[in-house]
């Protein structure tokens, strides 16, 4: 592929060469939002590193510092993408699938192939954990299932500089569930069936930090709780993510 792209306002977008369809990523800056004000706040309050935002906002090296953990996990065997091509402040990789947020969102598939598809994802994180390796940010957004197999993308965020690789992973399982949760009512058996899948396929120390995390937090459960008459999808997973972990042993 040429070192030069077409231009493009959007930061993600695909381009089809040869018959085949590729995605590129470009660098972009970031912005602190109200909201990493508010976990700043909450992490200070709650002496939880867990809750201090990790954005990055010079974003060329953010980019930089994403290819290369991509391509050092490809080494390693993790289900990420292959960087076909890169430039100064882009890099390009081959299509692989739709991601699980919108596989939620279509009605071509049913309840059990859905489930299948969100154990092989936790197979896949699990899998990136036994590397001693963490996503960052492993939501539904950005995992892909091409029909076969799923790949992990958007490795931009990285923890490490705020947190230890125990918390890293502990905090990837927490975000993953928390993604996860947004399709089902707390007590539904698929969260426990890929929560299951995710602890046959790692370490127990994760899973274990994982669900101390949650039950260090009662403020934040009983908070999320009494908002849900008036609160929006993040308020409701969270309650439900900290629901389930909460009563897991």
């Amino acid at each position: 592929m040429s070192k030069q792209i077409p231009l493009n306002d959007e930061r993600v977008f695909d381009v089809k060469l040869q018959g085949s369809r590729f995605w590129i990523k470009q660098a972009e800056a970031s912005s602190s939002t109200i909201w990493h004000y508010l976990s700043s706040i909450i992490a200070k309050i709650s002496d939880n590193p867990l809750f201090t935002p990790t954005v990055t906002i010079d974003g060329n090296t953010a980019l930089t510092g994403e290819i290369q953990r991509i391509n050092q996990l490809k080494n390693e065997g993790a289900s990420v993408p292959q960087i076909i091509a890169s430039g100064e402040n882009w890099f390009a990789t081959a299509d692989h699938g739709i991601t699980l947020q919108k596989l939620f969102k279509r009605s071509e598939l049913n309840d059990k192939q859905l489930q299948h598809i969100l154990e092989q994802a936790a197979i896949a994180l699990a899998n990136l954990h036994n590397l001693g390796a963490w996503h960052g940010r492993p939501a539904l957004k950005d995992i892909l299932w091409d029909g076969e197999k799923v790949t992990l993308i958007d490795f931009e965020e990285n923890p490490i500089s705020h947190l230890t690789p125990v918390q890293c992973m502990s905090r990837d399982l927490f975000l993953f569930m928390h993604s996860v949760v947004r399709f089902y009512e707390a007590d539904n058996p698929v969260i426990s069936a890929v929560w299951n899948r995710y602890c046959e396929n790692a370490a127990g120390e994760i899973s274990q930090s994982a669900i101390n995390l949650a039950k260090s937090m009662p403020w934040l459960f009983w908070l999320s709780k009494l908002s849900l008459p008036i609160a929006g999808n993040d308020v409701r997973q969270t309650y439900k993510v900290l629901y389930f972990l909460r009563k897991s042993v």
